[in-house]
């Protein structure tokens, strides 16, 4: 063995341009492997904090009985999974209350639902009202009143435009006709006499037929909102307040508030200025220069809302930035058509001289805003709730998938999916028995309708009985409105679409699942039990792609590698049969001579594995240190963030030694073979 192995070493040696070309492949496969390897493990966890720190926990709970998989991220924006429903939250709570297993349950519920924002016209009549009775000088309302006047203006325009085009334009010509009088001077005139009664007729007759504003589209989330904050830890609040506890109330998604709510200019600016960053350049991009042209038209939006001593301001400010002596129109207008060189200086400069003057959010943190969605019969609910805020989970605010669904409190979540409350079940139940009403099964009904004294009146309802009757039915139902407390223990009972079970530290997910499953099987619920990468449906399943795909690419380049250092291995024997066969011809056997050929390989592959993997290695710890940033904003969910940290471990290194030494060994087989077999004779062949 001590020949052999010396042999193999001066083998090695003797032949630097084999030992290089081979060792340098096999340095490449493993610096590979372990680079791969450590990113793959490092985004498989980034995506499960991502995961279960925003919205699923470690484990989703859902009724046995759904028709569909629990899917909370990767289903389409227009469906919602029918999960069935668990009707008694606190059965849930109580079983899992005693697993040493769960740190903690979030009863949850999700839907699809939808708000109006106030449109121009809606808000300027919102504007010049408060001035009228607020008694403002009459220069404010003045200038208030001109804004209204040029939307009215536009307004019948855009109607007469219509009606041009429109194929039965007799409601059109009707409110073009009707619009033109409140464009007329003698309309302001009256205005300015009579500021109440004219502020009458443009609600009644004008705001109708104005646009309503923006339709935002949402998923909302309905939670224990105190102890959602809880247990995610990555959740932050970004603007306005919480929640107070026990209150009902509604938070925005801060990454849709931003995109939905915003004024149109302020978010025009920032997608713009998004796409360029992820590489869509405006000089080359066709859909970036599309978005310049639109920004650019929309220069009445601002000035608009701005009084004389504000235009001045601003006009003054553009003419310094743009070098330019126009007026304001012309000034807006040119400083919106953006470039790639100025479109961050601009945007900066709208936000820090323009956007103070503006309404920069149609909506803001006090507002009351009406949530509306379809109950599960297909009856459409609306409710008016608080916007408290909006919120965002650290280290993903840019992310779309991290912010996909706004919380409410789950009063009103149950109220808008279709189910009484406690206590608006109580008062239902109590004025059955004030009217002495009772349920009949299907075989009493006839009787009742028919039988003897069917049609004699059992009892009738004096005026002020209906008034106390009226009077007790409306009782208390300020106190499940609007900033009022909820009911006490509402939170905690009644029913929800899934709950969200977060483990304790250390707990490995298969232990947790298990001592979920004994639980909930002791306390007799029958619940399906996911995990959050199912629960995140094909964004969950992302990483399993990802592992495919990369397992497939190493897998040929290693192919191609076996196949390189094979010809190489060949080509070096068939160069060596000389030295082989004296080999042979003083006494070495055939084993010897494939020993020989193997510890070559071995040892070549354990000097290019280490050096691989040290590379390899080094540059996953620089990573690990400095950060890998994310290539565009929709990798943030997957890196967990703006940067992904992966780290190395000890698996890492084995691996790639071992697939480097089973390569190395496998190419080998054959050239060691074909090396065996050469014969003594060889070595006489050459010297002759």
């Amino acid at each position: 063995m001590s020949l052999v192995f010396g042999l193999a070493l001066r083998s090695l040696l003797a032949h630097r341009v084999k030992s290089t070309l081979v060792g340098t492949i096999m340095v490449g496969g493993a610096f590979l492997v372990v680079v791969a390897l450590a990113l793959l493990d490092g985004v498989e966890s980034a995506m499960e904090r991502s995961i279960t720190g925003s919205v699923a926990g470690d484990l989703q709970l859902y009724d046995a009985r759904a028709s569909d998989p629990l899917v909370l991220l990767g289903s389409t924006f227009i469906s919602v999974p029918d999960v069935g429903r668990i009707d008694r939250y606190e059965a849930v709570e109580e079983a899992l209350a005693s697993v040493p297993e769960v740190q903690a349950v979030v009863p949850m519920g999700f839907d699809i639902g939808s708000m109006a924002t106030p449109g121009q016209l809606d808000r300027a009549l919102s504007d010049l009202r408060a001035l009228v009775r607020s008694e403002a000088p009459e220069a404010e309302i003045t200038r208030s009143a001109a804004v209204v006047r040029e939307l009215v203006e536009e307004l019948a325009a855009e109607v007469g435009t219509r009606r041009v085009i429109a194929s039965d334009d007799v409601e059109l010509q009707a409110q073009e006709a009707q619009l033109q009088e409140f464009t007329q001077a003698s309309f302001w005139e009256s205005f300015r006499r009579d500021p109440l009664a004219g502020l009458e007729r443009l609600d009644v007759e004008v705001a109708p037929l104005g646009e309503s504003g923006g339709q935002v589209l949402f998923r909302y989330l309905g939670t224990d909102l105190e102890r959602f904050r809880e247990q995610f830890s990555g959740f932050k609040l970004v603007k306005g307040t919480f929640v107070p506890p026990g209150e009902r109330g509604f938070l925005f998604s801060d990454r849709l508030f931003e995109q939905r709510v915003k004024h149109r200019i302020a978010r025009g600016l920032d997608f713009i200025l998004e796409r360029l960053e992820d590489g869509e350049t405006i000089a080359e991009d066709p859909g970036q220069q599309a978005r310049v042209r639109r920004l650019a038209r929309q220069w009445r939006r601002v000035t608009r809302e701005l009084d004389s001593e504000e235009s001045e301001k601003v006009k003054v400010v553009l003419q310094e930035h743009l070098g330019m002596t126009e007026e304001l129109p012309q000034l807006l207008e040119a400083f919106l058509t953006v470039d790639d060189q100025n479109l961050r200086v601009r945007r900066d400069l709208f936000y820090a001289q323009i956007a103070p003057f503006i309404e920069l959010y149609a909506l803001r943190p006090g507002d009351t805003v009406t949530l509306r969605s379809f109950t599960r019969r297909g009856f459409l609910r609306s409710v008016n709730v608080k916007l408290y805020g909006t919120y965002a989970f650290r280290g993903l605010e840019s992310s779309d998938l991290a912010g996909v669904y706004n919380l409410t409190d789950l009063v009103t979540f149950r109220y808008l999916y279709g189910v009484m409350g406690a206590t608006e079940q109580a008062e239902l139940d109590a004025l059955r028995a004030e009217a002495g009403l009772e349920d009949l099964g299907a075989d009493e009904v006839e009787e009742a309708l028919f039988g003897e004294g069917a049609g004699e009146v059992v009892e009738t309802f004096e005026a002020d009985t209906l008034a106390a009757i009226e009077a007790e039915t409306f009782a208390g139902a300020e106190d499940r409105g609007l900033g009022f407390r909820i009911p006490q223990g509402e939170l905690q009972r009644g029913m929800v679409l899934d709950v969200a079970v977060l483990l304790a530290s250390g707990v490995e997910r298969s232990t947790g699942r298990k001592a979920v499953a004994r639980a909930l099987e002791a306390a007799g619920l029958e619940l399906n039990i996911t995990d959050w990468q199912a629960a995140a449906g094909l964004i969950g399943q992302f990483i399993v792609v990802i592992r495919v795909v990369l397992y497939v690419a190493i897998t040929i380049i290693f192919l191609v590698a076996l196949v390189i250092i094979n010809n190489a291995l060949v080509t070096a024997t068939m160069e060596r049969t000389t030295e082989i066969g004296t080999l042979r011809a003083i006494g070495a056997q055939r084993g010897q001579i494939l020993l020989m050929f193997f510890i070559e390989t071995l040892l070549l592959g354990l000097a290019a594995a280490a050096l691989g993997a040290a590379a390899g290695g080094a540059l996953v710890l620089w990573w690990g240190s400095a950060g890998l940033p994310a290539p565009n904003r929709a990798l943030q969910f997957v890196f967990g963030g703006p940067e992904l940290f992966p780290a190395l471990s000890l698996r890492h290194i084995l691996t790639a030694g071992g697939a480097i030494l089973v390569i190395g060994l496998l190419s080998t087989a054959y050239p060691a073979w074909l090396g065996a077999r050469v014969p003594p004779v060889e070595a006489m062949r050459a010297e002759e």
